[in-house]
């Protein structure tokens, strides 16, 4: 499942189709007319309460949870995604690394690297984010959270981090950044005590 999938743009070239495919986002009746390009069968839901208990292997949830302002929603939003997964499920989760917000970044700026004001450590702090998106402007708000934050909500859900990467991007002349623009935290479902 892609939890928050908007445009459905990560299931473009997928790479095998022998797998089954849900797109949730409750904007999604929005989007229908954009999501011709995926070449997998999918399956829709619009609403939490459609969603299937215990059910899929992997759930992706790509920069998504910055643009849930509460912790509470977050939260919630996570325990949603833990009761969807199978007891071997894993979550993928994508965010624009939470230390590295303030610096500039090729498809993206945010109102922290346009000016000062940005401490790493003063958990949940709205920013703009301006995405250039092959040329379209696309301007949103994001609340920061720094590592730990995200962590304890991992947990709090009943997840477990299992693995964590940084990904670097490059400029527009083809040089990799000095500092990551992506963190990719996976998180399984928690063995009871």
């Amino acid at each position: 499942m892609d939890y928050g999938c908007g445009n459905g743009r990560l299931w473009r070239n997928p790479g095998h189709h022998d797998f089954e495919l849900m797109l949730f986002d409750p904007m999604i009746d929005d989007l229908r007319k954009t999501l011709g390009h995926i070449p997998v069968p999918f399956s829709i839901a619009t609403s939490t309460a459609d969603l299937p208990g215990n059910h899929f292997d992997v759930i992706v949830c790509s920069l998504v949870l910055m643009a849930v302002h509460s912790d509470d929603e977050a939260a919630k939003l996570l325990e949603t995604i833990q009761k969807c997964l199978k007891a071997s499920g894993r979550l993928v989760l994508a965010l624009t690394h939470p230390c590295f917000i303030h610096q500039a970044h090729p498809d993206f700026v945010t109102s922290f690297s346009q000016k000062d004001g940005f401490s790493y450590n003063q958990a949940g702090n709205q920013y703009k984010v301006i995405i250039n998106d092959r040329g379209t402007e696309v301007s949103l708000t994001d609340t920061h959270r720094n590592l730990n934050a995200y962590l304890d909500l991992i947990k709090q859900a009943g997840l477990t981090l299992t693995d964590m990467e940084e990904i670097t991007c490059e400029n527009s002349k083809g040089e990799a950044l000095d500092y990551p623009s992506f963190l990719i935290l996976e998180a399984g479902v928690s063995e009871p005590i």
